[in-house]
């Protein structure tokens, strides 16, 4: 009864670390498996080259982007960059990287003698299925 007793403790503790693992993957991890419906937070700093990980026909939708010193001062501080960075999450290739710097945003401060980054999250979504209803043509 007691080598019983021992296999029953060993499942519950096996099971509950299983299951904390699992939390713990779930609530408190920012990648998930990159699929569609994943989350990535990055911050790339300027000159670095950038990829957009998502996998099948699932597509790059940036949900928040700044840019700015890596260090804010009262004269230069990030700006918000969502627009212009979803615009080069649509034209990047899926596997191409590309390199972040000024380029990127024109408009944004330039910040002179400062190392710029660029913190973005996105998430990976399905492509929208464009289809045409033709009327049937009755006989």
């Amino acid at each position: 009864m007691a080598d019983l007793s021992g296999r029953r403790v060993f499942i519950a503790i096996f099971t509950f670390v299983a299951l904390l693992a699992i939390a713990y993957y779930v609530f408190f991890s920012n990648k998930y498996d990159r699929k569609s419906g994943s989350f990535e937070s990055n911050t790339v700093l300027d000159g670095n080259s950038l990829l957009f990980s998502c996998t099948g026909e699932a597509v790059p939708k940036v949900t928040k982007a700044t840019y700015g010193p890596l260090k804010p001062t009262p004269q230069c501080t990030a700006v918000d960059v969502t627009n212009a960075m979803q615009t080069w999450a649509k034209s990047s290739a899926p596997g191409k990287a590309f390199y972040v710097g000024p380029h990127m945003f024109p408009t944004a401060p330039q910040c002179p003698g400062s190392t710029r980054t660029l913190s973005f999250s996105y998430t990976c979504v399905p492509p929208k299925i464009l289809t045409r209803i033709v009327p049937r043509k009755e006989a």
